[in-house]
């Protein structure tokens, strides 16, 4: 709700991704948007690792995560708050 778009209580994840970077009716505009497809491009990277956390991770059930994986999926992490902390409202 703070970027000034309606939330259900269902939205999560992925619906969060559009929400925030749709093309046209997203909320936000992420920082540097160099190319015109620069919205849906941030949307692909959200959604696509939302999509890769929740099916690789849900259920309590995580496969061959050691050290190394795991400062990855944090470094992951890292880029996306980046983006989403750096861009703009529209």
């Amino acid at each position: 709700q703070q970027a000034g778009a309606p939330l259900e209580n269902t939205e999560t994840g992925v619906d969060l991704a559009r929400i925030a970077y749709h093309d046209s009716t997203g909320a936000l505009s992420p920082p540097h948007p160099i190319a015109a497809q620069a919205n849906h491009g941030a949307f692909l990277i959200i959604q696509g690792f939302m999509m890769y956390v929740r099916n690789g991770f849900s259920h309590n059930h995580v496969v061959g995560l050691d050290a190394k994986g795991a400062y990855g999926m944090i470094l992951i992490c890292d880029s996306i708050l980046f983006i989403i902390l750096n861009s703009k409202k529209r």
